[in-house]
């Protein structure tokens, strides 16, 4: 579950663990052509930050901020 500043995993309806996070804007990690900033996911306790590669209604594409970096995609569970 994701709400406006935390997240939640969940495994068959027991939580496992919970982050807090921000939202910030600066210069890409991950280059775009014609893009000179993006939006990035600041979990608390420190984690590596994850940019956010694509967003839409009901799907959210995030990578890490690092060059051999790992790729997650999100779909809202209906």
């Amino acid at each position: 579950k994701i709400t406006k500043d935390s997240i939640y995993y969940y495994r068959n309806d027991t939580l496992q663990s919970s982050m807090h996070f921000v939202i910030t804007k600066a210069k890409p990690f991950i280059g775009v052509p014609g893009v000179d900033s993006a939006y990035f996911i600041h979990f608390i306790p420190q984690s590596l930050d994850k940019q956010v590669m694509a967003a839409t209604s009901d799907s959210l594409s995030l990578a890490d901020a690092a060059y051999d970096a790992y790729g997650y995609g999100y779909v809202r569970h209906k």
